[in-house]
């Protein structure tokens, strides 16, 4: 269930040395206290990202533990020293938020189809034109689309449309 008032937002998390500490709502999300996000192969990679880049990262959409898919968006929190210069931080953790796929491509008005159009997206964890498609089909994408490049957090999806039965065939008319 999304969090009351926030359509989309399944829950929120810290997790402190990026291992799971703090959710809400807590319920439904129990097995997911305690998880060990660097251990986990499916989430290493974002999470190192968010890291060493010291930037947000948005995942997904991807398989959660307590069941379910979600797109992730990581936050890596530092901690500033007393010199107060940002090489004087110390790692705390992550401030994730998980956000349901479905209500985010109905707020976003997207649809794999409508009634004229046929649409695809690709950029599986912000990877864009080369990443994994998680809505629609490859055939999109092979069928001559109408293309644009959604800007993530520290990378990118890409979003492809065509008619639904493909393009019409224009005929040339010669005037001699």
């Amino acid at each position: 269930d999304p969090i009351e008032g926030h359509t989309g937002i399944r829950s929120i998390q810290l997790a402190k040395d990026s291992i799971v500490s703090h959710i809400y709502p807590l319920y439904g999300n129990e097995e997911a206290i305690g998880l060990k996000l660097l251990e986990h192969p499916k989430q290493l990679f974002a999470v190192e990202r968010a890291i060493s880049t010291r930037k947000t990262v948005v995942a997904g959409p991807v398989n959660l533990v307590q069941g379910g898919k979600a797109f992730i968006s990581r936050t890596p929190i530092f901690i500033p020293s007393d010199t107060g210069g940002k090489e004087d931080t110390a790692y705390w953790g992550l401030a994730t938020i998980l956000i349901a796929p479905d209500a985010l491509f109905k707020e976003a008005g997207l649809r794999e189809y409508t009634d004229n159009i046929q649409c695809a997206t690709r950029g599986e964890n912000g990877s864009g034109a080369e990443g994994k498609i998680f809505m629609g089909d490859m055939t999109v994408f092979e069928s001559t689309p109408v293309s644009l490049n959604v800007t993530l957090p520290n990378g990118s999806w890409q979003l492809a449309a065509v008619p639904r039965g493909g393009w019409s065939k224009v005929t040339l008319v010669s005037w001699e």
